[in-house]
């Protein structure tokens, strides 16, 4: 039997059974470092260690990964919830990363960061995530740079 059949199984065995006794719906999961996500009739197994980011799309996810990407209809703090702790952090309205694929973070002129993952990909860490972001990087590593062209700012 596939992994579709037996959760398709375990569903129509749920829809009888009385509203007292039946569990709460739970996301799926693996175990502590696997995350299943289901693409519409597809499930995705990811390892959380191979999620670089994701990438918020209205009620959609998409997740960014070593081993491919996937669009799957869940909430950022679905995902965040799921996911193993202080591994993933949010970075702006629309973005989680993995804090292990983080390369560096720069600050830009609009007092906005820019972060830079091992791929080279380029995302915005808003002002209202960026404290939370310094800090779990470390406040002084290497990883956080200051603009090359920009004046000291004042404290």
């Amino acid at each position: 039997p596939t992994m579709t059949s037996l959760l398709a199984l375990v569903d129509g065995l749920l829809r009888h059974w009385p509203a007292a006794v039946r569990p709460a719906p739970v996301a799926p999961s693996m175990g502590p470092d696997q995350l299943i996500a289901k693409s519409g009739t597809e499930l995705h197994v990811f390892k959380a260690a191979q999620v670089k980011w994701v990438q918020g799309q209205g009620d959609y996810l998409k997740i960014h990964s070593a081993a491919g990407n996937a669009l799957v209809r869940e909430t950022m703090g679905s995902f965040l919830g799921r996911v193993p702790p202080g591994r993933f952090l949010r970075v702006h309205k629309s973005a989680i990363v993995n804090l292990a694929y983080v390369r560096r973070l720069e600050s830009i002129h609009s007092g906005d960061y820019r972060l830079e993952l091992t791929d080279g990909t380029l995302l915005r860490v808003s002002r209202t995530h960026r404290e939370h972001l310094r800090r779990a990087l470390g406040s002084g590593g290497e990883r956080i740079v200051a603009p090359a062209n920009a004046s000291p700012q004042r404290p």
